[in-house]
């Protein structure tokens, strides 16, 4: 019984420890996300974030904050100098959104990028028996991956703009292996997404079309890891995510697929009207202009990277890296 009560005690000095330990990282990141405030990215100096691991991320951050053309102002500016005519004013335009979707694609890769390489073990899966550093992690994979499924005798086709996958070390060589299977995709819009005109600061309208691109690559994220025959671990449901980002909006989406949603998806067959639903969960958007909303898309990003780590989301190549490591 004293064994007992000893091991008891020391693990729950252990997962206090751990608890201290999370906290610091995850106030580390804080502390470098917070570094750049809206007048820094407004005229912003690379120089001032030396040393920051954000320090990418807020120059492309800074790009999409700013939507006037250098050309332009320089115009107005000689314009000014040489005539006594008005000169129309520099208030901020969406003129130049359309050209932004690969900065803000560059952003958030940044930003997830960033982010998992400074939590420490924290993006590594739960396979404790397993010594540090040649653990399966979750790491950013910045090309894209492409879906391919048939609903309904209908044959679609998505590509998301990159993704969270398993970096898992090879058994013999140590050399990282990066998995096709993506765990969390990644999708990008300019600011006016989905053709709906908003202004700086304005929240964004729901857009049918933006909508549906998110739900194809939660519905093809699926497939590819049920359908994936050669892992060991399949569970009979899954779950699927989207991290989002038009202009400096950011946001989350998240699926859950029950056994009878996968096998009414696979059959192709119409189900009774009100018999099935596809529950998709949105968080609220984050400006990533502002201080504090950055943080809570931190602190939205910090909790998705741990549940999946945990083992305790639906991922099947998630969860057959965990199993095989503690083999």
């Amino acid at each position: 019984m004293t064994t007992k009560v000893i091991k008891a005690q020391s693990l729950r000095q252990l997962d206090g420890t751990d608890r201290f330990e999370r906290r610091v990282v995850f106030l580390s990141l804080c502390r470098h996300l917070r570094a750049a405030e809206i007048d820094d990215l407004k005229a912003f100096r690379g120089s001032k974030f030396s040393g920051n691991p954000y320090q990418g991320f807020f120059q492309f951050l800074a790009h999409l904050s700013t939507t006037n053309l250098s050309e332009d102002t320089i115009h107005r500016a000689h314009r000014r100098a040489t005539s006594d005519t008005p000169v129309e004013s520099e208030l901020s335009t969406s003129s130049n959104e359309d050209s932004r979707e690969m900065v803000s694609t560059a952003a958030l890769n940044d930003l997830v990028r960033y982010t998992l390489m400074n939590m420490k073990t924290y993006h590594e899966l739960a396979t404790s028996p397993t010594p540090e550093g040649t653990r399966p992690k979750l790491d950013l994979v910045p090309g894209e991956a492409r879906f391919k499924f048939s609903l309904g005798g209908v044959r679609h086709e998505v590509v998301n703009d990159s993704y969270i996958g398993v970096n898992y070390p090879g058994s013999m060589s140590g050399s990282d292996r990066i998995s096709q299977l993506p765990v969390v995709n990644m999708e990008c819009k300019p600011r006016n997404a989905g053709g709906l005109k908003r202004g700086s600061g304005e929240p964004e309208r729901f857009s049918p079309s933006v909508f549906a691109q998110e739900v194809a690559e939660l519905i093809g994220s699926m497939f590819k890891q049920h359908q994936a025959t050669l892992l060991p671990c399949k569970s009979k449901d899954q779950e699927s995510f989207v991290l989002s980002m038009h202009g400096t909006l950011f946001y989350l989406s998240t699926a859950y697929f029950p056994p009878d949603y996968i096998a009414y998806l696979e059959k192709g067959q119409h189900a009774k009207a009100g018999s099935l639903y596809l529950w998709v969960r949105r968080s609220v958007h984050f400006d990533l202009k502002n201080v504090g909303e950055r943080i809570e898309a931190l602190r939205c990003i910090w909790a998705l990277i741990r549940y999946i780590t945990s083992g305790e989301a639906k991922l099947n190549i998630v969860s057959s890296a965990i199993e095989l490591r503690k083999r």
